[in-house]
């Protein structure tokens, strides 16, 4: 299962029925898991379970954890869920690229920084085509 990257004119209308769809390829899921579990520390449900002593369900932790998360990069972070669609408006590729740019600055693990790179270039090529992106899980 992977996680698509696809250009759209418009995220409103299905990627199937536009004519100028671009398939850019598939998300690192190595780089995106980088991110998210080493870079930001969000933790599986079975490093939850061997770490937590506390009455917090892992769902709860898990809300908790993206709640925070979403504060400080509210674009990024709709990508967290890897079975999940994420969509970026045109509006979204300019706030979503200054997210990128922000966090090459203070990641370290170059797995994360590959998947950030890959997110950089599909933004410049959403700009390039005045377009959005799609992450389609599949």
């Amino acid at each position: 299962m992977g996680l698509d990257i696809i250009l759209v004119k418009d995220v409103t209308v299905p990627y199937w029925e536009q004519e100028h769809t671009l398939c850019l390829g598939e998300v690192d899921g190595e780089g995106r898991e980088s991110l998210f579990s080493i870079e930001f520390g969000i933790k599986s449900i079975l490093e939850y379970s061997a770490s937590e002593t506390g009455t917090r369900s892992y769902n709860e932790y898990l809300q908790e954890s993206i709640s925070s998360l979403r504060r400080v990069f509210p674009m990024i972070v709709r990508l967290w869920d890897y079975y999940e669609d994420a969509v970026y408006p045109k509006e979204d590729i300019c706030p979503l690229r200054d997210e990128i740019l922000s966090l090459l600055t203070v990641i370290k693990y170059e797995r994360s920084k590959r998947f950030l790179e890959q997110l950089l270039d599909a933004t410049a090529q959403a700009r390039d085509h005045d377009a959005g992106l799609i992450f389609i899980a599949d």
